[in-house]
C-alpha cells in the first residue's frame, strides 16, 4: 500500500499522508490547491514511484 494519495479538494487536488491521515507536507508546505498533474507528481515522487533528478550545474560560458 502506498503512503500518499491524491484526493480532490475545493481549490484543486491535495496529496494526502494516507499515514497521517492529512494533507502531506513537503519543505513545511501543505500540498494542496494544487493541479491534478502536480499533485500525482508529487504523491509519485513521494511515494517512490518516480526518481528525482540529480541537480545539474550549469556554468556560465566565458
Amino acid at each position: 500500500m502506498q503512503r500518499y494519495a491524491v484526493r480532490p479538494d475545493s481549490s484543486g487536488y491535495t496529496v494526502m499522508d494516507l499515514d497521517k491521515g492529512g494533507p502531506a507536507t513537503l519543505g513545511g508546505m501543505t500540498q494542496s490547491g494544487l493541479s491534478k498533474a502536480d499533485a500525482e507528481h508529487t504523491a509519485a515522487v513521494l511515494n517512490g514511484d518516480t526518481p528525482v533528478p540529480e541537480p545539474q550545474l550549469v556554468l556560465p560560458r566565458r
